[in-house]
């Protein structure tokens, strides 16, 4: 299993970084590669689904495993990309001084075996980790010019 964590600080109270992180219509404005992200019936909580489109075309359907307003959701991917299989996501928020730190949690698990790892392990986990860093870093760039 793979797993990727990173944690960000941002500037700004609890509230205003959920709203952003759960603004799902607005997620490709922060996170790379998102092109669209869709939440039928328009309400996120736990058991409801959204469809999340990638700037190259690809979408897959996610489920929200918990949900607990402005403190943390979980999400299960349904049906994960080729490479991967078991791909959930855990995110965080707790309120730190006069700001916010947001912990993202990333697991998956590799497919076809040895390849897949090696895959994984040379370019899978580097993209993502930095793909995550820098999509948190761009969340926080737009959480805190909101002031």
């Amino acid at each position: 299993m793979t797993t990727i964590e990173r944690t960000i600080e941002i500037r700004a109270p609890r509230k205003r970084v959920w709203a952003q992180l759960t603004d799902f219509a607005q997620m490709q404005a922060w996170f790379l590669g998102v092109k669209r992200v869709q939440v039928p019936g328009g309400v996120a909580r736990a058991g409801a689904e959204r469809l999340l489109t990638l700037v190259w075309g690809a979408s897959h359907r996610e489920r929200f495993g918990h949900w607990e307003p402005e403190k943390s959701f979980s999400i299960i991917v349904l049906d994960p990309p080729g490479f991967v299989r078991e791909w959930t996501a855990l995110i965080r928020i707790d309120e730190v001084g006069a700001g916010t730190t947001v912990f993202w949690e990333m697991r998956w698990e590799p497919r076809f075996g040895l390849l897949g790892r090696v895959f994984d392990r040379l370019l899978l986990r580097p993209a993502i980790g930095t793909a995550l860093q820098v999509s948190l870093g761009r969340l926080r760039r737009r959480v805190e010019a909101v002031l």
